[in-house]
């Protein structure tokens, strides 16, 4: 994903799959860690950022995890993956990555 795309995404925003078929609502944005190297005076991230994505009535439906790539445009209001929400459990998208903590 862009950086011009990630800084436009807040919390609560809905997402759509690439068809414009509603997913759910960004309920979280995570940032991997900054690792830091002793040949450089900057640290580099580790990863990429996660959206966590809610779904279901009240966020009463499973979670998903997205990687920043996964993401293909941002309008004002809304986020538009670039798969099908139909293929979001094949991605493994609903398993939570290790380096999030609960």
């Amino acid at each position: 994903m862009q950086d011009q795309f990630f800084g436009n995404i807040h919390e609560g925003m809905e997402v759509v799959d690439v068809d414009g078929d509603k997913v759910g609502k960004v309920d979280k944005i995570f940032q991997p860690a900054t690792v830091s190297s002793t040949a450089s005076s900057t640290g580099e991230v580790a990863g990429q950022p996660i959206l966590k994505i809610e779904t279901g009535i009240l966020g009463l439906g499973k979670d998903y995890f997205i990687p920043a790539n996964a993401v293909r445009d941002v309008t004002t209001e809304r986020v538009v993956l670039s798969v099908d929400k139909d293929d979001l459990d094949n991605m493994g998208w609903d398993t939570r990555p290790p380096w999030i903590e609960d």
